[in-house]
């Protein structure tokens, strides 16, 4: 990818990492994430509030300790994904 096209856009197709039955993916304003296997798909803003959820109630929980777990790899491929942007 050029570094022109990088800058543009950072699209969940090249954010995605799959961990423990978990895909995860990301773009500058949301996190998604998948319980692969299930219907279960959730999106998060980056504050950690859900804007759309399959999961049901039991999964809230889950939810909220998955968010805390993976938002601050997904900030660090962010900045990784800046820094490269402007190099």
């Amino acid at each position: 990818m050029v570094k022109d096209e990088r800058r543009r856009t950072m699209t969940s197709e090249n954010n995605v990492f799959v961990q423990d039955g978990i895909k995860t993916e990301w773009d500058s304003n949301t996190i998604t994430v998948t319980e692969m296997g299930f219907d279960h798909t959730a999106t998060f803003d980056n504050d950690g509030n859900v804007l759309s959820s399959t999961f049901t109630d039991a999964g809230k929980p889950f939810l909220k300790k998955y968010f805390q777990k993976i938002v601050p790899m997904v900030n660090g491929l962010r900045a990784i994904d800046r820094e490269y942007a402007n190099a």
